[in-house]
């Protein structure tokens, strides 16, 4: 039976054994690990902790990509009655202190000598951190090679007993939230909280012993690391990308049935595909595909509709699924709101698009699936374990069994997550479409007021204005004035293209982003948007500007979410040139 997260890795290991449980590329070429030999490396290094001294309720980081060895720690730190906090490596210095010292770690494995490195100087200013590992091997340091080596120091049966006095209550893993509007807070996920969501998607996801899957979000995150222990339950390959940059290359070289997004890398293949049909020798039949694809409702049964699609997938979309997507069969999407017209992109590919719908504090709330149904538009049904109500001023409400425990260390936040009877408030805003799907209409705490009353979601916004391939990221204001105002990164891949096209200078791109025909390739995006609208709800202004929005530099979460606090700060003077301020 699986109660606890390891149990789920010792399942595998009777019922998988030979099969691959990772893959990774070294030096080019893909090496993996099989699911016996993660179990037999997981007990031996939960072993080795033990004998370095790790105590039950140790808090452990690790600051490290995607690779086998962060699920190899994140077993054996939960097979030793420790808890586990991932953190993403790309967080900055102030958020790496912050968690550090609030989460009281006492030992932390990077992946490498520059985040050792960096670690280390952060680590100096902590009298609880005891030691820093390598995860790769090393001569000169410290580093999980000697973890190892000390494993024989304790018996199979010290393992197994502490193993034992391990419950489904108990704390395995404290995951630290975006941050969006702050500090981040401390997510405690208790061994109960994985197991049911993990028993219930698994069911969903059809995913059959061997089958391969690419990860390359951050398993620092709830979203892929929920999957990474679905995929164990089920017996898949899992392929790490060698970057976020190498994804597109990786989907046909692996040809993974499966794998997890957010909707920016969905956007980066959408823009290869529209780059592919404008050069097409048939752009003008490839464009009336295209455009049918992004309009396409699987729910059609009239006869022509069918005969008109099966003529555009025939002729069109098995090529273009063939060249970018390979052999995928399902995209479980999250992190942020999906663009519909990509599902139905997806969907014309004949590639199921599962829209999943939680937070790091719920894991799954409701999911788009075939057994329970889905509509394009909205995030799909509840979870079959998970209970929604919309509340009177439109935020959605749940109780399951995978919400987690609280906030460590913050009794305050984690009363105000809490209703009296047990729901968590999530903070987004939603409506129920035909008394059953869930539609996302924002963030309570993004909404604002324009200054003749009516209330403005950006994100709705700035996820339509994404659309167009020439914008990267935008940021939408306006509170209590006139009209709405936009700060625009553009897309600079596609946007050299274009000036390529147009015999441009690219010296300087301070000169072309003010250039009036550059501006005017946005502006069209803005009209588009602004045809549907009235009033205080269009946007009358918008800058672009040079600098590229990211984790590292602050703006953006590590789920690729826009810190609106941070970059209204930011930008306080631009928005107030806005309006003449």
């Amino acid at each position: 039976m699986i109660f606890r997260t390891f149990d789920i890795l010792l399942q595998a290991e009777k019922i998988y054994p030979e099969i691959p449980a990772f893959f990774h590329k070294k030096s080019g070429d893909w090496n993996n690990i099989t699911y016996a030999e993660y179990a037999a490396k997981a007990k031996q290094l939960a072993k080795g902790l033990i004998a370095s001294g790790v105590k039950r309720n140790d808090k452990i980081a690790t600051f490290s990509n995607n690779r086998p060895e962060w699920n190899i720690l994140d077993m054996a730190i939960a097979m030793c009655g420790a808890i586990h906090v991932p953190v993403f490596p790309n967080y900055n210095n102030s958020d790496l202190l912050y968690i550090l010292e609030h989460t009281e770690i006492t030992r932390v494995f990077v992946s490498n000598k520059t985040l050792y490195n960096v670690v280390s100087n952060i680590a100096d200013q902590i009298d609880r951190i005891k030691e820093i590992y390598l995860i790769e091997s090393s001569d000169s340091t410290i580093c999980l090679d000697d973890i190892y080596k000390k494993a024989d120091e304790i018996s199979e049966e010290v393992l197994e007993k502490l193993m034992t006095e391990i419950s489904i209550n108990d704390i395995v893993s404290i995951y630290y939230t975006s941050g969006t509007g702050g500090k981040p807070k401390g997510a405690m996920v208790m061994h109960q909280n994985i197991v049911e969501m993990v028993k219930s998607m698994a069911e969903i996801y059809f995913l059959n012993k061997g089958d391969k899957t690419l990860s390359y979000l951050p398993l620092s995150h709830s979203f892929e690391s929920a999957h990474s222990y679905i995929y164990q339950f089920s017996g898949v390959s899992v392929y790490y990308a060698e970057s976020v940059a190498s994804v597109e290359a990786n989907l046909t070289e692996v040809r993974p049935v499966m794998f997890l997004s957010v909707p920016q890398l969905l956007e980066k293949v959408h823009a290869s595909i529209r780059n592919y049909i404008e050069n097409s020798l048939e752009s003008d039949k490839a464009e009336e595909a295209y455009q049918f694809a992004i309009n396409y409702h699987p729910e059609n049964k009239e006869k022509i509709y069918i005969k008109q699609y099966k003529e555009f997938y025939n002729n069109f979309y098995c090529h273009w699924k063939e060249k970018f997507c390979g052999d995928v069969k399902r995209i479980s999407a999250g992190g942020a709101a999906l663009p519909e017209y990509l599902t139905r992109l997806f969907f014309a590919f004949d590639i199921f698009v599962l829209e999943v719908y939680g937070l790091t504090e719920t894991y799954a709330v409701a999911v788009n699936s075939l057994q329970h149904g889905y509509k394009i538009g909205t995030v799909g049904v509840p979870d079959k374990n998970v209970e929604v109500k919309i509340a009177e001023d439109g935020e959605i409400l749940c109780r399951s069994p995978y919400i987690i425990k609280g906030y460590y260390k913050d009794e305050e936040q984690t009363q105000l997550a809490f209703d009296s009877e047990g729901y968590f408030h999530t903070g987004d805003l939603g409506e129920w479409i035909e008394d059953k799907f869930i539609k996302i209409t924002g963030r309570k705490r993004d909404v604002f007021k324009v200054a003749s009353g009516i209330f403005i979601s950006p994100e709705v916004i700035e996820k339509q204005l994404r659309k167009s391939p020439y914008i990267s990221n935008v940021l939408i204001v306006g509170k209590d004035k006139e009209f709405l105002s936009a700060v625009i990164v553009p897309d600079f891949d596609a946007l050299t293209d274009y000036c390529l096209q147009k015999k441009y200078n690219l010296v300087n791109w301070k000169i072309l982003l003010n250039d009036l025909e550059i501006k005017a390739l946005f502006q069209q995006s803005i009209n588009e948007y602004n045809r549907n609208v009235w009033g205080a709800g269009q946007i009358l202004k918008f800058k672009l500007i040079e600098d590229k929005w990211s984790v590292q530099s602050g703006e953006m979460t590590p789920t690729m979410k826009l810190k609106r606090q941070y970059l209204t700060e930011k930008y306080v003077q631009l928005i107030n040139e806005f309006y003449n301020l």
